[in-house]
């Protein structure tokens, strides 16, 4: 199908394919879909910012439908669709005012050059997927980078 006729009514639903043990418990909520401050709306706000800088495929957008359809892996076998509608304007206010600060930030710690410069975030992600295997060097106030240490005193070391 040519992707303009997608959007040949202004509306154009991204479709993020999940697949969870756990749908009830798993699943985003439309609020979190449209919301660039949580991790599945950052996602698909990325993907709906990416969608409005293709004018040429998608002419006349005025609506993004920013889908998550759930796969339940285990247990009773289930698909299920979260979808959020929002604006175009919404998706330029999320991108502008949530992402890219962030991004900015980002830029700015990569330049660091001790750890001591990059304010401590503790926030979901320490946990998240089990766990970040550096949290105890930031729980314990060590203030060490060690992989860029690590690399910057061996470019540092005399070589043979």
């Amino acid at each position: 199908m040519d992707a303009r006729q997608l959007a040949s009514d202004g509306v154009l639903r991204i479709t993020d394919h999940k697949f969870t043990s756990n749908v009830a418990r798993n699943a985003a909520t439309p609020e979190q879909l449209a919301d660039a401050n949580t991790e599945p709306g950052l996602q698909m706000v990325g993907y709906a910012a990416w969608a409005l800088s293709q004018v040429e495929r998608f002419p006349g957008l005025r609506e993004l439908e920013l889908e998550h359809l759930y796969y339940q892996t285990r247990g009773q076998h289930l698909a299920v669709s979260v979808v959020a509608s929002v604006p175009v304007g919404h998706v330029a206010r999320e991108w502008r005012t949530k992402v890219e600060p962030q991004v900015e930030a980002m830029k700015a710690h990569a330049q660091a050059a001790r750890a001591a410069d990059v304010p401590a975030n503790f926030g979901p992600a320490c946990t998240k997927y089990g766990g970040c295997p550096f949290m105890a060097k930031c729980l314990s106030g060590e203030k060490t980078m060690s992989l860029r240490d690590k690399l910057l005193v061996s470019d540092r070391r005399p070589t043979s």
